[in-house]
């Protein structure tokens, strides 16, 4: 039975690694792009005003943003590594997506298991911008922003303005026909929205959070999978080089 010659062997090796390398590059610059995305969506929705009932999501954002930007730099990394055929380059760059990975599924494990932690967040914040709400412009323009958009007033209902605003005075972003001075009369017509906002942000929160902690978990395993292959066959490497 013909023996395959050792070069052959090593020829192989070094193609499949490279092989590896390559997708895991297109992996990394395809995931790079999507998780930039994902960053600046968040970073536009939670950005602004509103951004005071949910600010730890700005965190998530910067962490998107930035390890985005790794990624793609360590895929330009990769490619300029395989067109120099450099396989100490490439152990280096493997050894910071493995570290960059690992961060990141810590991080979507933490992001699923924070859930109690938002709600208390949120609903203390809320609290803090309502009872400023006649002193400070931001807490203004965040709750009116909210009440808005999601069509809710007040945290769990419509009465908890009346201390802050006056009997019987509310908003008028809790109008369900919005106008110019409608919150002073919204009672009396019932030309109001009774439903809290607290249950619906934290709903809308819980879900981006989720979807981000879950595209961290899964997309990190891929690539932790994906440089498991190149980490071996340069290990197999290494010892061709030595015989």
């Amino acid at each position: 039975m013909a023996t395959i010659p050792a070069e052959t062997v090593k020829q192989w090796t070094v193609n499949g690694m490279r092989c590896c390398f390559g997708v895991l590059s297109c992996v990394l610059l395809c995931g790079a792009v999507f998780t930039i995305s994902f960053g600046v969506v968040i970073q536009m929705e939670y950005g602004g005003p509103i951004n005071i009932f949910g600010g730890h999501f700005q965190l998530f954002s910067i962490l998107l943003l930035c390890s985005g930007t790794l990624y793609f730099l360590l895929a330009l990394f990769a490619i300029g590594s395989l067109l120099l055929n450099s396989t100490k380059c490439l152990t280096i760059m493997t050894y910071f997506v493995l570290i960059l990975a690992i961060v990141q599924i810590l991080t979507g494990m933490v992001g699923i298991g924070a859930k109690g932690y938002v709600h208390g967040e949120i609903n203390k914040r809320m609290k803090a911008a309502q009872m400023n709400y006649l002193k400070n412009p931001t807490s203004q323009i965040a709750w009116n922003t909210t009440q808005r958009a999601m069509n809710c007033c007040g945290i769990y209902s419509s009465t908890e303005w009346f201390r802050i605003l006056g009997d019987h005075n509310l908003p008028d972003s809790c109008c369900i026909y919005k106008s110019p001075g409608c919150g002073l009369q919204a009672v009396a017509q019932s030309n109001y929205n009774n439903d809290g906002c607290l249950g619906n942000y934290v709903s809308s929160t819980n879900t981006y959070q989720l979807g981000i902690s879950i595209y961290s978990l899964l997309s990190n395993f891929l690539h932790l999978f994906l440089i498991a292959i190149p980490i071996y066959l340069i290990q197999k490497l290494e010892e061709y080089n030595k015989l």
